[in-house]
């Protein structure tokens, strides 16, 4: 009876036992590991900004208001300087960005139109790159490097961050003065940050 008493214990323990093992993974141990997979997207936006926002037309007439008869008109007075260049960049492979301008329209016949960059200024962090040249270029249809050597960054949103821009207009040949002609002309000012 003993014997009998001991075997019915010794069983149900050895049930409870086996229920007690969870069913599946047994792998369980005092440490527990999984992966994360984590993917950064290249990021590469541009933006040109105003005090009141995102950018548009701006106008630029020289000022006659004391031009004197037999005076050439200082078309350099034709300028504005409102406008921010503004972009975030993460770059694949440390590969570095560039910048560049171009324009399409109709230009006044012997006049140009002329790009000042400004240094880096603003609130952003990282690698902003380097202006490609500090003088005024001329803008044309043709693609000009303007800022390079941009890396992961950001310039800060808004006016005064980022790079301000100063358009102006220049005669190109002031023996050509004849050819320049009044009238209403427009070009569109084209941005592009290389990169995905």
């Amino acid at each position: 009876m003993k014997k009998s008493i001991l075997t019915i214990v010794a069983t149900f323990i050895i049930s409870i036992l086996t229920f007690a093992v969870p069913s599946g993974d047994n792998n369980d141990r005092n440490t527990a590991t999984h992966n994360v997979s984590i993917e950064i997207p290249t990021i590469a936006l541009i933006d040109v900004e105003a005090a009141d926002g995102e950018a548009s037309t701006i106008n630029l007439v020289p000022d006659v208001s004391s031009l004197e008869a037999g005076e050439a008109v200082d078309f350099e007075t034709a300028s504005n300087s409102d406008l921010w260049l503004n972009y975030s960049s993460i770059v694949q492979g440390g590969n570095p960005r560039t910048i560049s301008v171009s324009i399409n329209g109709n230009l006044p016949s012997n006049l140009g139109l002329y790009l000042t960059t400004g240094n880096y200024d603003g609130n952003g962090k990282g690698k902003t790159g380097q202006v490609s040249n500090s003088a005024p270029q001329e803008l044309s249809s043709n693609s000009k490097n303007i800022i390079h050597d941009i890396k992961s960054c950001y310039t800060g949103n808004g006016i005064n961050n980022g790079h301000n821009l100063k358009y102006s207009l220049k005669v190109k040949d002031q023996n050509n003065y004849q050819n320049i002609n009044a009238g209403s002309y427009d070009v569109t000012v084209t941005y592009t940050i290389t990169g995905n």
